[in-house]
């Protein structure tokens, strides 16, 4: 009865009902962790977390996804009922690695590293390894994270999952031959998994394996023939080995695997690049582009993409910004961004080599024996009225009149401007490099022209000129 309340919108009955369920039967996990989800749903976080913890208690495993779903939003009453729990049970680690799970949820990895690491010390698993690797990934510590990696492993060799995390860790940190390696053992375990020999292929093209790579994906179609990402890479090594017309059947199998716009993928883009129709793969990047971001916004994925494929067609300026979007959202494989042949394009740019100054932590120079080829300076951003560059998006959104004609037709949408910070802080050349309506365009140039001054950017101390970059959204309430 409760489900049946819950699942027509009556929450407030199906809570009641979950209470009288708890009141007989105390000792039932699974009302409490239902019953916090329905708290969950009205908001009141604190008694989700009370009936979460409780149902932990009573060893449900499902309240641990559940816990999962709001670590965020109850993450001060989690932790209070996660500690009262840890201390009625002294001696349990798995109350450490709750906690740690809801502080890395939070984004406090060390802390959440500190409470993985008690959380082992009492009960050693592969799974609390791979936790650990995971934080120090997210920290952009590619060293440690492939030393608890290699503990997970150790500690369960046959565990796939723990292959995976290691054998991307590897090829982070451009350990190819390594993650060869690890792909292969996975393979050799699972070998019905279309998306190993996709990964596989990958790391062979990286080596220059190109007849390798070109079997991998050959494998992958055989088990997945709507595949289109794995058709356009072996569309490409075709291309590479000079066997245009296989090449020319596959890119063009993508693209027809890959033609619905309300389901966007890259694969499409790709091929009609690998073709040599440029504007075709700019125009439909654009629209998959904008259909994602009316779908949710964009990840750090998608503007990773859109910045290989803008840098591949030789758009320079669309390449940059959608790379310093990918890194902002927290795409931070850099060592991936120093070997993908897909930047080649820009990789001499100086805006690209500002960006690796600018995001590159310096840590991991001390960490890592794989970093960028060009020695990492002292760098400062430049500054809008002494803030940082989220200042400047809040003056022009302050600023902004949404156009009636465009309002009265729906039309909105991200505008990419591009501009020069002088070193007087001036503001410079500005263009608009990605339009999406004629008024909006002009709307956006008539705010963002009439900045003020920045402060510049320096380089060792020394102010130069900044190439920047720069969105404004249009968005209908």
């Amino acid at each position: 009865m409760a489900y049946n309340e819950s699942q027509r919108g009556n929450v407030d009955k199906a809570i009641d009902h979950y209470s009288k369920i708890i009141k007989s039967h105390p000792e039932i996990a699974e009302p409490y962790r239902l019953r916090a989800d329905l708290y969950a749903v009205k908001e009141n976080y604190k008694s989700a977390a009370a009936d979460i913890v409780k149902a932990l208690e009573l060893n449900s495993s499902a309240a641990f996804n559940s816990m999962i779903q709001f670590a965020v939003d109850a993450k001060e009453d989690l932790e209070a009922n996660l500690k009262l729990a840890e201390k009625s049970h002294p001696g349990e680690s798995f109350w450490k690695y709750y906690r740690a799970v809801v502080c890395e949820m939070n984004r406090e990895f060390e802390e959440a590293i500190e409470l993985y690491k008690k959380a082992n010390l009492l009960s050693p698993t592969a799974q609390t390894c791979v936790r650990i690797a995971s934080c120090f990934y997210a920290m952009l510590d590619y060293v440690n994270a492939l030393k608890y990696a290699e503990e997970a492993v150790k500690q369960e060799p046959e565990n796939i999952t723990t292959l995976v995390y290691r054998c991307e860790y590897q090829y982070d940190m451009g350990n190819v031959d390594g993650a060869i390696s690890d792909m292969s053992k996975i393979i050799e375990q699972d070998p019905s998994d279309s998306r190993n020999f996709n990964s596989r292929g990958w790391y062979k093209t990286s080596k220059r394996d190109y007849e390798g790579a070109r079997m991998d994906y050959t494998k992958a179609i055989a088990m997945d023939p709507d595949n289109a990402n794995a058709y356009v890479r072996r569309g490409s090594i075709y291309l590479i080995q000079g066997n245009k017309e296989a090449a020319s059947n596959d890119l063009r199998k993508a693209i027809q695997l890959d033609s619905d716009i309300n389901d966007p993928q890259d694969a499409a883009a790709y091929a009609l690049h690998f073709l040599g129709l440029d504007d075709e793969a700019a125009s439909y990047t654009k629209k998959v582009l904008h259909t994602k971001e009316q779908n949710g916004g964009l990840s750090a994925g998608d503007c990773n993409d859109a910045a290989c494929l803008y840098s591949l067609i030789n758009d320079k300026d669309k390449a940059l910004y959608y790379l310093e979007q990918a890194i902002k959202k927290g795409y931070t494989r850099f060592y991936h961004f120093t070997r993908d042949t897909d930047l080649d394009n820009i990789r001499d740019e100086e805006y690209y080599q500002n960006l690796l100054e600018s995001y590159w932590p310096k840590c991991i120079e001390d960490l890592c024996p794989y970093g960028p080829n060009e020695e990492i300076v002292d760098f400062e951003a430049p500054l809008f009225r002494g803030g940082p560059a989220d200042d400047f998006s809040k003056w022009v959104n302050q600023n902004l009149k949404y156009p009636e004609k465009a309002k009265n037709n729906a039309i909105q949408g991200t505008i990419i401007l591009e501009f020069w910070i002088e070193t007087d802080g001036s503001v410079e050349d500005m263009k608009v490099i990605v339009d999406v309506d004629p008024e909006l365009d002009a709307e956006a140039l008539r705010v963002a022209m009439t900045s003020p001054k920045w402060t510049p950017a320096k380089k060792n101390g020394e102010v130069y000129r900044y190439h920047y970059y720069f969105p404004v959204i249009f968005r209908l309430q």
